[in-house]
């Protein structure tokens, strides 16, 4: 599945959510409309009779005024009186006096009746338009929002997101070593014991940057009034409440709160549902560091009794805690595996049992107290909450280890810095001609280099072939090389294109990764891997502060690891020295796997 699809995947399956809120929407817009219709329309109406009442009394007032000023007149004409047909106002009228013979009009009292009759049924009538229209307005949304909650956009890109997050894990599980072919286990074992400081723990997986990782510096924080951390100082109320609000959430061992708020078990729980019959034991026998808790003669006890022996072993990031090997802003100087450990994986291995390290670890874990004498070991780094499930699939052959290194491995922390791009002379790449080839005490070679990853099955590569042997400095090498699975098992490699530019300019790296691809073969299965890798690729800065791409020639290498080179091609840049400006740069090559 090629990036794009992973990408539009999750629209895809978004779309009965995306029409489930449309139609909630329609209803909710069209009621609400109508309510708001309704109201104003209503409240015109209030308006229209509160105002109509003092309108009224003025208007009759002013009838009788105009009644009196024209009886008045006629009087005159006529020489004499003409009768009121309502009590005379007196000549100094008062309000009282009014009010007295304004409501001996019977009109009055008829025009008041009706205007409070229309008020009266306005208001109701609102009351009840309001009540109708929200019973109705629960009564077509309800059941969609029901529906839509559960299954919405949130919840959907999460469960999106738990799909890729357990796809990565199975990705990311490594196979660094399996003599004899030890790997994988065979499901019908009868009784495992799963031994080391993560054995049975989730929060492995877990590390700083991760939300249960930060639980213990939220409580940090909460407790102090301040955020630890330079550049954010105290926590203003609102910061400060919201930390006490998540902290009622997630009270107890942050272990867990990892069960149950993700979709996370441990590798001993992992192994216990895929092998139901099998009598799995779970013993830490010691913690991560030296001053944890340490019990090695119960994980001896429990390795005896079984039949395979699983060791988790390494070490654990995080923020905040007493058994981290690496966090932000903090790390050891030593990287080799803590002691404590190592005389645990000693102690077991003893035993003669067959047996399967596991190693956790992000930034390189100096394995060379215990690499000698472990027959097979995995990493997959800190694999997220899958992490407990994809090595269980991994170990016993459910899924097959496809993951590289992204990192060089060495033998020692005298070697570092060590990894594959350094320059011919300068690290653990030697010429011929070159006096020095190592230590004195131990190889100069990685422990294991980057890119390396073994398989259940093996790979064969065929010819690395050149579109053209020539191309110019503002052009493009295209390369391609058959892959295919010699093995019995289905199996995924990844292809590798290394190149090493022998520019005279200035000294360039040994070896550069400029492509990469996975290939999922069948047993007997071919594929061909074609590569675009535009030359500003390989763009670099030059004597004079530019980055410039210069003719010459280059090696392209193809392989499954930057040390297991397959097959080896060469192209010659022709040209002048060219300067590249920053819109012509490229950072990228392209990768086609095909039939």
């Amino acid at each position: 599945m090629t990036a794009r699809e992973i990408a539009l995947r999750p629209l895809r399956r978004r779309t009965w959510t995306e029409l489930a809120y449309l139609l909630t929407g329609l209803p909710v817009g069209i009621v609400t409309f109508t309510v708001v219709v309704t109201g104003v329309a209503t409240g015109v109406s209030l308006l229209i009779t509160l105002v109509g009442i003092p309108v009224l009394v003025a208007t009759a007032y002013a009838d009788r005024a105009l009644a009196w000023v024209e009886r008045r007149r006629a009087a005159l004409v006529l020489g004499r009186p003409i009768a009121d047909p309502v009590p005379r106002r007196p000549e100094r009228p008062g309000a009282i006096a009014w009010l007295k013979a304004l409501a001996a009009d019977p009109q009055t009292w008829k025009d008041a009746a009706w205007m409070t009759l229309l008020f009266a049924v306005g208001l109701v009538g609102f009351v009840v338009a309001v009540v109708l229209w929200s019973v109705a307005l629960w009564a077509v949304t309800f059941p969609l929002y029901w529906w839509a909650l559960p299954h919405g956009a949130l919840p959907q890109v999460a469960g999106d997101g738990d799909e890729l997050s357990r796809r990565l894990s199975d990705e990311a599980v490594t196979l660094l070593k399996n003599e004899g072919g030890l790997l994988p286990l065979s499901r019908d074992v009868r009784k495992v014991a799963v031994i080391g400081p993560h054995a049975d723990g989730v929060m492995v997986g877990f590390p700083q940057y991760s939300y249960p990782a930060a639980i213990p510096m939220i409580r940090v924080a909460a407790k102090l009034g301040f955020f630890p951390m330079p550049g954010v100082g105290e926590l203003p109320k609102e910061g400060f409440a919201a930390f006490t609000a998540e902290l009622e959430r997630a009270q107890g061992d942050v272990e867990d709160y990892a069960r149950a708020n993700y979709p996370t078990i441990s590798l001993a729980e992992a192994i216990r549902r895929l092998l139901p019959d099998a009598d799995v034991n779970a013993v830490a026998g010691t913690g991560v560091l030296p001053s944890n808790p340490s019990d090695i003669p119960a994980a001896v006890a429990a390795a005896e009794q079984a039949d395979i022996v699983v060791l988790y072993i390494g070490g654990k990031a995080g923020w905040y805690g007493d058994d981290l090997t690496e966090k932000e802003g903090g790390d050891t100087a030593n990287i080799d595996l803590p002691p404590q450990q190592v005389e645990l994986v000693n102690a077991v291995l003893d035993l003669g049992k067959p047996t399967v390290g596991i190693v956790a670890m992000a930034r390189p874990q100096g394995l060379a107290a215990v690499i000698d004498r472990l027959p097979a070991v995995i990493t997959s780094y800190y694999g997220g909450p899958h992490q407990g499930v994809a090595l269980a699939d991994a170990l016993f052959g459910v899924t097959n280890p496809a993951g590289k290194l992204p990192i060089t491995l060495p033998r020692h922390v005298g070697q570092v810095p060590i990894h594959h791009g350094q320059r011919w002379g300068s690290g653990y790449r030697r010429s011929e001609a070159d006096i020095h080839k190592g230590y004195l005490d131990l190889p100069s070679t990685p422990l294991f280099p980057f890119g390396h990853g073994l398989s259940y099955t093996t790979f064969d590569y065929g010819e690395l072939q050149l579109d053209s042997d020539t191309t110019d400095v503002a052009g493009e090498v295209r390369a391609s090389i058959t892959v295919s699975n010699t093995g019995e098992r289905a199996g995924t490699d990844v292809v590798q294109l290394y190149a090493a530019d022998t520019a005279t300019g200035v000294t360039l790296p040994a070896q550069q990764l400029v492509g990469f691809a996975r290939v999922d073969l069948e047993p007997g299965g071919s594929k061909t891997v074609a590569f675009t890798v535009p030359l500003s690729v390989l763009a670099y800065t030059g004597s004079t502060g530019k980055v410039v791409m210069e003719p010459g020639p280059i090696e392209f290498s193809a392989g499954s690891s930057s040390d297991d080179i397959r097959s080896t091609a060469r192209v010659t840049v022709t040209g002048e020295k060219r300067a590249i400006k920053g819109d012509e740069r490229a950072f990228f090559s392209t990768a086609e796997v095909g039939g």
